[in-house]
């Protein structure tokens, strides 16, 4: 219905550019979402910054993961008795384990051997 005004208002041949101009903003809209979201799956998972409060969390999962290891618990029973979540817990271990993270210990504040 709107077409038919538009070709009767504006003439044929504009109508048929306004077609044309709108499917190509469509298209160009299509290949952006496309390139967005291909960004997105090439980003890192894991970014490691040096930022303090990162560098902190980094420590609390990675002192929470060795006393773990350390005392031979499961994943399961040492979340439940520190009261951590089991996901977290896991997620922080493969990433330990993947060697994703590097904590320098020995130049940590927190280290006694860092002292």
């Amino acid at each position: 219905m709107f077409r038919r005004w538009l070709k009767r208002l504006v003439g044929e041949d504009t109508a048929r550019k306004l077609t044309e101009y709108q499917t190509e903003l469509r298209n160009e809209e299509r290949r952006n979402e496309r390139e967005k979201a291909a960004q997105k799956q090439n980003r890192q998972r894991c970014s490691v910054s040096t930022n303090v409060r990162n560098r902190a969390t980094q420590a609390f999962w990675a002192m929470h993961v060795e006393a773990m290891n350390w005392g031979g618990m499961g994943i399961r029973a040492y979340a439940a008795a520190m009261q951590l979540s089991p996901h977290s817990l896991r997620k922080w271990r493969d990433r330990l384990d993947a060697g994703e993270l590097e904590l320098a210990r020995a130049s940590s504040p927190l280290s006694p051997s860092g002292r």
